[in-house]
Parts: C-alpha cells; sequence; structure tokens
C-alpha cells in the first residue's frame, strides 16, 4: 500500500513539475528582454511601426509617463506620445541594467530600469528610468497591454 501510494505521488510530481516549471518565468525573460530590445532599437530608429507593433491593438491599450496628464490609451493617442518622445533627441543610446519578468499562460509582467542617453544638437543628457508593464501574448508574440515608465524629477 505504502509503496503504491508512494509510486503515485511520485507520478504525480513528475507529471506537475514541468508544468509548473513552465510558469516561473525562467523562460520568459529571455523572450521580454529581446522584446525590450526590440523596443529600445526602434525607438532610437524612431520606427514608430517598429514601436506599434510591439503594443496590443484596442482602445484599453495605455502608456503611462512620469507626471499629471501622461496617460495615454488606444494607437493614436501613443503615437502622439512616442512622436513627441522622438523630438526630445538626435540620436539615443540606452542600456538595460535589471529586469525581472514572469508570466502565466498567455500574460506576462515585467519590471526593469534602462539607463539613457540623449543627444540633442549636440548636447548630452543622461537619465535613468524604471519601467513596468503588462504584456499579452497573441498571435505568438508578446504585446505591451499597459507600460509605465518613470524617473527622479531631479536626476
Amino acid at each position: 500500500m505504502i509503496r503504491a501510494f508512494a509510486a503515485v505521488v511520485t507520478v504525480f510530481f513528475l507529471m506537475v513539475g514541468p508544468c509548473l516549471a513552465q510558469q516561473t518565468g525562467s523562460e520568459v525573460a529571455p523572450e521580454i528582454k529581446g522584446l525590450l530590445k526590440t523596443h529600445e532599437e526602434a525607438f532610437q530608429n524612431k520606427d514608430m511601426q517598429g514601436i506599434m507593433d510591439l503594443y496590443a491593438p484596442g482602445p484599453e491599450t495605455v502608456l503611462l509617463g512620469t507626471g499629471p496628464g501622461e496617460r495615454w490609451t488606444g494607437e493614436e493617442e501613443i503615437k502622439v506620445a512616442y512622436m513627441h518622445f522622438f523630438e526630445n533627441f538626435d540620436t539615443s543610446e540606452s542600456k538595460l541594467t535589471w529586469l525581472s519578468a514572469d508570466s502565466r499562460g498567455d500574460v506576462a509582467w515585467l519590471s526593469a530600469m534602462v539607463r539613457y542617453t540623449y543627444y540633442l544638437k549636440n548636447e548630452k543628457t543622461e537619465f535613468g528610468i524604471n519601467l513596468s508593464a503588462v504584456l499579452e501574448k497573441t498571435d505568438g508574440k508578446w504585446r505591451f497591454v499597459a507600460l509605465h515608465f518613470s524617473n527622479l524629477a531631479a536626476e
């Protein structure tokens, strides 16, 4: 009886273990890091279509900024926000300094820190931002449903 119970428990954990391992985020972090890299490349190149391809379609998709009124929902408003961001630099560089990501099924979330260097008319500006996001996997690709960034005002 004890052997049968031990066998059942062993088989259960052998079957459940891989399912739980798939949901720990250990596999999603590289995908999310790749998505952020794609975002940064599109951002640096001021590639609006490349940026928008990373957002989930729909009127409830949201981008939140650092201050009052910095809320953009839906594709058109998010495009307007990025057009304003693009005005702040001629060229830019970024470095992902920290990332934590996890997922459950077709929903993922991330927290990240990115260091930016902007050049506008040969003037250099450096700053860090914190990112948090919720993503949804559609058609095999992760897309932002909500993205929020913040930085220190005194920085």
